[in-house]
């Protein structure tokens, strides 16, 4: 099939299937975060016009200009609004029609406004105060500063505390797909997993074996290659229980491929996802970077390139984005390649205008035409 042609294949397959999205649910946690997104000033003519930084190259070139000096840089505020893996992924599940369940920081007595009237398929549960972000947008990516004490209370005993056991294993027995996120930010994250898998799995019946467990650690820089070992072989058990799909950007992807013993990384992402799949032995995982993403899925491998946008209207929360679309793809029984296609044009939805777009606007985005390159091959097969 040509593209364009899959695209269309994609388009009808998603008209047929999306009532069905509201009989499929998902549960994602446990991060919450308040997000103010700001401009880093590098010039200003008059208090209405200034020049920004544009790339993330040249404010840190102004940053290293100012060493020994000190420096003085002017933020101008753009939005305040929801932040954290879990709230935006489930949010832009919810706004695609997917009954989104939120578990994490969304306020300490109540829900915090900026968490509230998302969507009508937005169900936030909060287990404490939010934590908070700064992040300084740039057209190439963004530098986010993360106040994240609130994030170091969250543990399996104070969610059980919170929830109750059973509400949780009733999350968790309505959900088709877990989102299980941030687990460099929340330092108490395997002590989570390990007991769900310990104490709510035991709870859910058969059906467990055929639900996804989705999981985005985020940046895992500061973590230490014992950190991500010992995650990996918690994923490794949770796998034989149901179905992980581990969701990495591409810098994410080196770090869990260095630290599996690999030291060449030259190598493409179709190595390094079939390294990483085969050696924590998971159902998939998906990489995506600025130009092309990765998937293996079930043995088999997909791989496409993504829209490019010379002046996207926002990047922080892209990545949730392509999640959010490629979660649905798994809840629509949708092919490997074609969850790609759904993530990219997820993400490429909101880069453009900056809002998380609803089930029409990816219709609408799909028959603008795809000017993707992809292909899908077995995962055994040279590529």
């Amino acid at each position: 099939m040509t593209r364009q042609q899959q695209i269309e294949a994609l388009l009808v397959e998603l008209r047929s299937r999306r009532h069905g999205l509201m009989n499929q649910s998902v549960c994602i946690g446990f991060d919450g975060y308040i997000d103010r997104i700001v401009h880093a000033v590098k010039q200003r003519s008059t208090p209405e016009n200034y020049t920004r930084f544009h790339t993330i190259a040249e404010y840190a070139n102004h940053l290293q200009a100012c060493a020994g000096r000190s420096g003085d840089i002017e933020i101008v505020p753009v939005t305040e609004e929801v932040g954290g893996n879990a709230p935006i992924m489930a949010q832009a599940m919810a706004r695609l029609g997917v009954p989104s369940t939120c578990v994490g920081t969304l306020g300490e007595y109540e829900i915090h406004p900026v968490f509230s009237n998302l969507s009508h398929f937005f169900n936030p549960q909060s287990i404490g105060k939010p934590a908070s972000t700064l992040a300084i947008e740039f057209s190439d990516g963004k530098i986010m500063l993360g106040e994240i004490e609130p994030l170091h209370q969250v543990t399996w005993e104070h969610i059980k505390h919170q929830l109750g056991i059973q509400k949780i294993a009733e999350f968790f027995q309505s959900s088709r797909c877990f989102g299980i996120v941030n687990w460099s930010s929340i330092y108490a994250m395997d002590g989570i997993l390990r007991g769900i898998i310990e104490e709510v799995f035991p709870l859910l019946g058969d059906e467990l074996a055929e639900k996804f467990v989705f999981v985005d650690i985020a940046d895992p820089s500061a973590r230490s290659r014992h950190d991500i070992l010992n995650l990996a072989a918690i994923l490794k058990e949770l796998n034989t229980k149901a179905k992980v799909v581990l969701g990495l950007n591409r810098k994410e992807a080196g770090i869990v491929y260095e630290s599996l013993g690999y030291v060449d990384q030259d190598q493409p992402q179709e190595v390094w996802a079939q390294a990483i799949v085969q050696d924590i032995e998971l159902h998939g995982v998906v990489i995506h970077s600025s130009n092309r993403v990765t998937g293996i899925l079930a043995g088999v491998l997909g791989e496409t390139d993504v829209f490019h946008l010379e002046n996207p209207a926002r990047t922080t929360g892209v990545g949730d984005h392509f999640n959010a679309g490629f979660c649905t793809g798994l809840l629509l029984n949708l092919s490997l390649l074609q969850c790609l296609h759904l993530g990219n044009l997820t993400a490429s939805s909101f880069l453009t205008t900056g809002q998380s777009p609803s089930f029409d606007d990816l219709l609408a985005l799909g028959e603008c035409g795809n000017p993707n390159n992809e292909k899908e091959v077995l995962a055994n097969e040279s590529v």
